[in-house]
């Protein structure tokens, strides 16, 4: 803005120092002895008559007296209609007065703003002519409004500089972001990350010469091959049942690196049954996955039997056996096993097939005799133990006199209860029952065949 006592003395509108034209009306503000204007006492005489906006023929702003220059020196004694700015406002211009949508200029008074609207786009009365408009660039006169915009020159809102649309690559910025906190974490405050990183995580495999499908088993007499990783280095390794220290077994001690490979030994104080395998080591760090591990009798799901005997499912084998009586007299048996399943299978002699068969011996140590007897078995071995009857269904003895016996049936011929001692030697006892004749007499009286008894020992035979 400019100051309100420098006008036009013609159009009255505002001018800036030193201007020879006014920017407004055109009118010439110079003369031969002033660079404001005609010398002093000159008169353009007075403005035009009638004005629309300003008011009846005694209204000051319509017919203004004349300005005088009263020296060639400026123009801040010539009389203005600056003051009658401030008297009532006139009625509201008609319609397609002035610029639709411009603003007014400065603190000029609305009358002026209205006065001419014939002026053109370029300038409201009372303003300096608008620069250029460039979009984006800044009013050049304050307290104007920025020019351009619309097609055609007139006044719209100004251009602001468009925004960026963000940049690509948010992914590539957090990637970096997450490898700055990594490497800060390592640096120092990395001490936590680096110390739950670096701890012991030990683990334990478990394999075993028995299995029942994947599930390693064990019995009492057999051991489990463990070996483990990643526990502190050099420490005492204690093996949990359960989670309770595993009855019987030895602590061991892990190498440098945290590896350790041992046997663990299953002892009669493991109960049969399911169980869970784990680990831990002098500083309390235990293995996370419990190892599923089966606890059976001796000679069951293939582990051998009690002192190494045979398993229960193991394929047939054969002892030789020899019975020993007190007298020193002995007799050699061959006892065959056959396996059925799990819990153990059949033992039996080979002449145990149902068949007759012929038999010589002899009575009081001086009748010799000649049998005809059938057997049938019920014979049963499992868990290291041994159970044999030998069980005549029919019998008849044939004495040497012509003397023909029949024996009341069934009894048992032979019958050999033992156990394994180790894994190929197994003893125990032998009975049999008394034989009676109730046809036959001897010496007067029924003939009998006394019970009797021995021991016996076997060796495994394959």
């Amino acid at each position: 803005m400019y100051p309100s006592t420098q006008t036009c003395p013609r159009c009255q509108s505002p001018v800036a120092p030193g201007a020879t034209t006014c920017g407004n009306c055109g009118q010439s503000l110079t003369a031969s002895s002033s660079p404001y204007g005609p010398p002093p006492g000159a008169s353009y005489g007075t403005l035009p008559s009638s004005d629309p906006y300003a008011g009846g023929a005694g209204n000051y702003n319509a017919n203004p007296p004349p300005t005088y220059y009263n020296s060639p020196g400026g123009m801040g004694s010539a009389p203005t209609s600056i003051g009658s700015a401030y008297s009532p406002e006139p009625p509201p211009p008609p319609p397609g007065a002035g610029y639709p949508g411009s603003q007014p200029q400065g603190n000029y008074p609305q009358t002026m703003q209205a006065a001419y609207p014939s002026s053109g786009p370029s300038a409201y009365p009372g303003s300096m002519p608008p620069p250029p408009a460039y979009p984006g660039s800044a009013p050049a006169y304050p307290g104007s409004q920025p020019q351009g915009g619309f097609p055609g020159g007139g006044f719209g809102p100004s251009f602001t500089t468009p925004q960026q649309p963000p940049s690509g690559g948010g992914g590539k910025k957090i990637a970096l972001i997450i490898v700055a906190v990594l490497v800060v974490l390592a640096a120092g405050g990395g001490g936590v990350a680096y110390y739950l990183l670096s701890r012991p995580k030990p683990t334990i495999t478990v394999t075993s010469t028995y299995n029942d499908g994947s599930t390693p088993v064990g019995a009492d007499g057999t051991s489990l091959q463990v070996k483990g990783q990643k526990f502190s280095a050099n420490s005492s390794i204690t093996f949990l049942l359960d989670g309770q220290t595993a009855p019987g077994s030895a602590v061991v001690q892990s190498d440098s690196n945290g590896n350790v490979t041992t046997e663990l030994k299953v002892s009669k104080d493991w109960s049969v049954g399911s169980h869970k395998l784990t680990a831990k080591d002098a500083k309390d760090y235990v293995t996370q996955a419990n190892i599923p591990i089966e606890i059976v009798k001796p000679g069951f799901s293939k582990t051998p039997g009690p002192n190494g005997a045979p398993t229960n499912s193991s394929q047939t084998f054969t002892i030789n056996a020899t019975v020993t009586f007190s007298g020193g007299f002995t007799l050699s048996r061959t006892l065959v096993f056959t396996p059925k399943d799990d819990n153990g299978g059949t033992i039996c002699q080979p002449r145990d097939d149902g068949a007759q068969h012929s038999l010589t011996g002899t009575f009081n140590q001086d009748t010799q005799y000649t049998e005809l007897v059938m057997y049938q078995c019920k014979g049963t071995y499992a868990n290291g133990h041994i159970n044999y009857q030998e069980i005549a269904t029919q019998a008849e003895f044939d004495f040497d006199n012509g003397t023909k016996c029949h024996a009341t049936t069934p009894y048992n011929e032979e019958v050999y209860v033992g156990d394994f001692s180790d894994a190929t030697t197994a003893s125990g006892t032998w009975t049999a029952d008394s034989i009676t004749f109730p046809d036959c007499t001897y010496q007067g009286d029924t003939l009998v065949f006394k019970a009797d008894s021995a021991t016996w020992t076997g060796t495994l035979a394959g």
